[in-house]
């Protein structure tokens, strides 16, 4: 009779570990593809804060984001944004990063409509008052996981 009880126990306990298991297993991915994706796009600021400068240019500040801007659903991208202030002019700034969405920051528009969806902000605007010079600048790239990365639904 001990045998069948210990049998019982033993089998209640393996089952409920294999359910725990299974479901660990099963959440898992909606753990590590959001961590990936945001890893991804730190490395796309690196990446876009390495890049070539035009003359008379510099960095303010870069920032990246994790979302759906796209805003089409079950599509996860990652973006970079990079806040620089320069003496060139819109054209000659928007010929340089012609590859890239660019906006002249003003007092209404200091985020860009990606900035919303992936809500991400350039804290060094909140010191400055006068916006001449100021732009925005943008990369996007696919994420390594749409499906399991929540914040691209």
């Amino acid at each position: 009779m001990k045998i069948k009880q210990n049998f019982k126990k033993r089998f209640f306990q393996g089952l409920i570990a294999t359910i725990i298991l299974i479901s660990l297993v099963a959440i898992s991915p909606f753990i590590i593809f959001p961590i990936l994706n945001s890893i991804e796009a730190a490395k796309l600021a690196r990446t876009v804060q390495n890049k070539e400068l035009p003359e008379k240019t510099a960095i303010v500040e870069v920032i990246s984001g994790v979302g759906n801007i796209a805003g089409t659903g079950n599509n996860t991208s990652l973006w970079a944004g990079m806040l620089i202030k320069t003496e060139l002019t819109e054209e000659e700034i928007c010929s340089f990063y012609h590859h890239n969405n660019v906006q002249k920051v003003d007092e209404r528009n200091k985020r860009t409509s990606i900035m919303f969806l992936v809500s991400s902000d350039f804290h060094a605007l909140e010191n400055i008052s006068v916006y001449d010079g100021y732009y925005i600048v943008e990369w996007t790239d696919d994420a390594v996981s749409s499906f399991f990365d929540l914040r691209g639904h």
